[in-house]
């Protein structure tokens, strides 16, 4: 009798000593192997090429975030959780937003950068494609702080 066997994909682990971005003890620590499996980063992304981009969305969300680390000193909030104490699932808000724009500004950024990458050769029919996914990851980013600042998402004014 023979049995049938399927290869399995090759699991996208990151290397343990860029597995995760911590930036202080207010805002909470990114777990890239998350990132990786969330967001659909396969191999082709390296494991220092995502912790290069992570670490680059991390700062940028940070700095977006300013206001609210300044909020947190006068109300005496010690982790970005504290400033959204409700939860869904057991997960907080704050955290669960915080997560969702470094994960999409990291995504928005690769999809930038790896635009011009197709093993097949027809990259520039795909190019394009490849940077309006950068924007909808982008808009994603700037959504979740709009959120987390309790700002409206979008702005508009009749001209």
């Amino acid at each position: 009798m023979s049995q049938l066997t399927f290869n399995r994909s090759p699991q996208h682990k990151q290397d343990t000593h860029h597995e995760t971005i911590k930036s202080g003890d207010f805002y909470p620590s990114i777990d890239l192997n998350h990132m990786r499996e969330a967001m659909r980063i396969d191999s082709t992304v390296t494991s220092e090429r995502l912790y290069q981009v992570a670490t680059e969305a991390v700062i940028h969300v940070n700095q977006q975030l300013h206001s609210i680390e300044q909020q947190a000193a006068i109300h005496h909030w010690q982790t970005l959780a504290d400033s959204k104490p409700q939860q869904i699932n057991g997960n907080n808000l704050a955290v669960t937003h915080y997560r969702h724009a470094v994960y999409n500004y990291a995504k928005a950024l690769l999809s930038e950068r790896y635009s011009d990458y197709d093993a097949t050769g027809k990259t520039a029919s795909r190019t394009d494609a490849k940077l309006q996914h950068a924007d909808d990851y982008r808009r994603e980013c700037y959504y979740a702080i709009a959120d987390l600042l309790g700002q409206q998402r979008i702005d508009s004014e009749l001209i």
